[in-house]
């Protein structure tokens, strides 16, 4: 969230209605630690943006129960696509509670903010 501030993004994502934010591990974060070396604010915020989602809220909770096979395309704050999936399957063993965010395994916790959520990403 440092980042959201650093860039000014934050009073954008206040503002924004229905919000839904992937927002990678310390961990994740730590493994592609190298990659911020020297990149620019507005690649910052581009890389940001397409962590966020705003205009719909995809809360885990309701996806994990009843939608195995459920996909998704939505368009990010910084305009690409981030395809979504629940999958029941992944090889041959069965998950049903494991949100796929472009391939990056997510949790289905949803912390609730008050325009949305946050979704933790690996």
């Amino acid at each position: 969230m440092e980042a959201l501030y650093l860039t000014g993004m934050m009073n954008e994502i206040e503002a924004a209605k229905d919000v839904t934010i992937f927002a990678p591990t310390d961990e994740a974060f730590y493994n592609v630690g190298s990659i911020f070396d020297g990149m620019t604010m507005d690649e910052l915020k581009d890389i940001l943006g397409y962590h966020i989602v705003v205009g719909n809220v995809t809360y885990g909770a309701t996806i994990a129960p009843v939608s195995l096979n459920w996909s998704s395309s939505q368009t990010t704050f910084s305009g690409k696509t981030l395809e979504l999936t629940h999958p029941q399957k992944i090889g041959s063993e069965e998950f049903y509670s494991v949100l796929r965010a472009d391939g990056c395994y997510t949790s289905l916790l949803d912390y609730i903010i008050q325009n949305g959520n946050i979704i933790s990403t690996e």
